[in-house]
């Protein structure tokens, strides 16, 4: 699929994803191509998606102010899953994100994709009581054709991605759950608690796959950093403040996801749960 060769016999028609899609259902039902496929009910299809980015409010900033940031910032993962409580043949989309952002599979798990304009087709069967999900990588180039209006620093200009999922057979159109758009912004604060709900403490780096809450080991993590003084690796000099601590472990204690304000401010650690140590056990 990745060719666009055009097929001999069609006065230069090229394959596109619908038809991929329909051509591997023909295959497998064994059907000749001259005759309808046979018509049965729909079966209860779910297509979900999740979009992962460095911001909250699956929001991109073309010019973060840290240096070590810009290019995670401008990147977002996005996963999409796929379950079917009966048999379907031939599903595919194609994606709509803006002709200069790059995108990069990281996970087929069986899909074709035309990176030339986005197209994903699953060129067989998905049986009934399966699950199939893809992943891929999408990135803003250094200077991005979609911010030509001049995008206001405060401004969110919104990207929405595609609606459905096309399965060939049973014919139907499947409405995609979950996350659907890209909130795009020109530049934005950094705040050290958004670094820290991303922090892998088991890699030591920065994973935009990981939630906007704050877990007990990553608030620990922050109370290192302020401690010994250090700064944030990967941030061009990030350190975490006083005023951070007290907002990290605020968003612990609460559960408030990084981007929502806090529902009143902890002036204690009256609230701790019963035996739990806040201070990191070698500090």
């Amino acid at each position: 699929m990745e060719s666009t060769a055009r097929v001999i016999g069609t006065r230069g028609q090229v394959i596109c994803w619908q038809g991929l899609s329909l051509l591997s259902a023909y295959t497998y039902l064994r059907v000749p191509v001259h005759l309808p496929l046979p018509k049965i009910a729909v079966p209860a299809v779910s297509v979900v998606r999740r979009i992962h980015t460095l911001l909250p409010h699956h929001t991109v900033a073309l010019n973060l102010p840290d240096r070590e940031m810009r290019t995670i910032g401008k990147r977002f993962i996005v996963q999409i899953e796929i379950f079917t409580n009966g048999d379907i043949y031939g599903v595919g989309f194609q994606e709509a994100l803006p002709a200069d952002w790059i995108v990069t599979p990281v996970a087929k798990n069986g899909f074709i994709f035309r990176q030339a304009d986005n197209q994903w087709v699953f060129p067989g069967r998905i049986a009934a009581g399966e699950t199939k999900m893809i992943i891929y990588q999408v990135e803003l180039p250094p200077v991005s054709m979609t911010a030509e209006s001049a995008i206001d620093s405060q401004e969110r200009k919104i990207i929405p991605l595609v609606k459905v999922v096309h399965i060939a057979w049973p014919d139907s159109e499947i409405l995609i759950s979950g996350d659907g758009i890209i909130n795009l912004i020109d530049t934005a604060p950094l705040p050290v608690a958004v670094v820290i709900s991303r922090w892998n403490v088991k890699t030591n780096t920065i994973d935009i796959t990981l939630g906007n809450r704050i877990s007990f080991e990553q608030m620990q993590r922050a109370i290192m950093f302020w401690m010994a003084g250090e700064a944030i690796p990967k941030t061009d000099g990030m350190y975490v403040t006083h005023a951070d601590i007290r907002e990290i472990i605020a968003r612990w204690l609460t559960g408030t996801e990084v981007g929502l304000p806090l529902p009143a401010m902890i002036t204690s650690f009256s609230r701790l749960p019963h035996g739990v140590n806040l201070w990191p056990e070698h500090a």
